[in-house]
């Protein structure tokens, strides 16, 4: 169009949160998608690369900072008003002080529920999983509020954290047996 804007099915622009350069639209029966292949006789693939400079011009190779962001996949549905309302999404960020040739990273994983949307599971840069805590100590950590001054130890592999006044519970199920748990 005459913004720029690379229009595939449709003849007018419209935004899906925020108005974006490239726009896919269609009506038909068949799931409307991207498809990227690669034929090779080698181990590389198709891949899609996200990149992010913290430059104000074109081809800037300004570094980035600790808490950028690097890429965002966002899942949207409309509600009667747009498409604006995120469901759900998988975001990128540098996890670190980034150095010459090594930007350390995180993946952030969130899903909405009334309106709001809320990190659920991350795994930093040193490879630990947080579902619900922001910080893992440990190489699992699972967080359904603080035990106050009690910190995991750093040689745990797996931290199941709660601020509830009954116990920690692990369980176990299977169709043939009631339920079976291991208190703390």
């Amino acid at each position: 169009d005459s913004n720029g804007v690379v229009l595939l099915g449709t003849t007018s622009s419209r935004d899906a949160g925020f108005a974006h350069k490239l726009q896919l639209e269609d009506t038909g029966s068949a799931p409307y998608g991207i498809s990227i292949i690669s034929n090779r006789a080698d181990t590389h693939a198709s891949h899609i690369d996200f990149a992010k400079s913290r430059g104000a011009s074109i081809g800037s190779n300004t570094v980035v900072q600790d808490g950028d962001y690097l890429g965002h996949l966002v899942f949207r549905g409309t509600d009667g008003t747009d498409a604006a309302t995120v469901s759900a999404a998988i975001r990128v960020r540098v996890d670190g002080t980034p150095g010459s040739n090594d930007i350390p990273g995180r993946l952030e994983f969130y899903t909405s529920t009334g309106g709001t949307t809320y990190e659920r599971l991350r795994i930093n840069s040193a490879g630990k999983v947080g579902i619900g805590i922001t910080t893992p100590d440990c190489k699992l950590h699972i967080h359904n509020g603080s035990a106050g001054s009690i910190s995991a130890s750093s040689a745990a592999n797996l931290t199941i954290e709660s601020s509830a006044s009954d116990y920690n519970v692990l369980q176990f199920l299977s169709p043939s047996t009631a339920a079976q748990q291991i208190r703390f």
